[in-house]
């Protein structure tokens, strides 16, 4: 079993060519190993979230290496990367983006019928339950709070199984005790699932679960 989960080396990210050209992703290094949970704070514009999409493999960098519970992103085809995020990297992002038309539990229950294989009713049950969202299991997203609906989108982040989480501003759309209880449980289920976890964030209060915090300044990545 490998121990480091996400390992991005001397990783750039440039947009555009020539004079135009904008360095979004400076050389950044990042280790994240089996049931640590990290925060990346930074303010809007610092390129936090494009080093998280790079990290979840939804792009590739202008150089550097990316390697998920040690499968190197960049040797791999677009097909085997999407294959790879789908097994492998759990996304919980700033709105939940919960299917409109299923309940709390198909949302989990699509996750089966995507990798072919049969529902697992009591496996989700049991999620939910770690969660604390069982009783809304029934619930579409329309019913449910920002906080629930965050819950709700952890827990199908997490039934997949993967080897990491990615939380893109978890928490920007909540008030701040839902906030508090949201990156809490995150951090409770990193633990829990032995997951390697990266959180960014704006804010530098929803941090103290952490156990490292990073900062991102102008395409920079520093440890605080």
């Amino acid at each position: 079993m490998v121990d480091e989960i996400l390992v991005m080396e001397h990783v750039t990210k440039t947009f555009g060519h020539g004079h135009t050209a904008m360095t979004a992703i400076n050389d950044a290094t990042l280790t994240v190993s089996r049931g640590r949970f990290v925060s990346i704070v930074g303010p809007s514009g610092s390129g936090k979230s494009t080093l998280l999409t790079i990290a979840g493999g939804l792009q590739r960098p202008s150089s550097g290496q990316v390697q998920v519970n040690g499968i190197e992103l960049t040797d791999l085809s677009n097909a085997q990367v999407t294959a790879t995020r789908f097994h492998q990297i759990g996304f919980v992002l700033q709105r939940s983006n919960l299917i409109p038309y299923l309940t709390v539990y198909q949302q989990l229950a699509l996750v089966d019928r995507v990798a072919r294989r049969g529902e697992r009713k009591q496996k989700i049950h049991d999620l939910l339950d770690s969660l604390d969202i069982l009783a809304l299991v029934d619930k579409y997203p329309k019913d449910l709070s920002g906080g629930e609906r965050q819950r709700a989108a952890m827990a199908r982040a997490l039934y997949g199984e993967p080897s990491l989480i990615l939380a893109d501003e978890p928490t920007a759309s909540l008030d701040t005790d839902h906030a508090y209880d949201v990156v809490r449980l995150l951090a409770e289920q990193t633990k829990k699932y032995r997951k390697a976890t990266v959180m960014v964030t704006h804010d530098m209060r929803m941090t103290e679960a952490s156990d490292v915090v990073y900062r991102m300044k102008d395409g920079k990545l520093s440890r605080q």
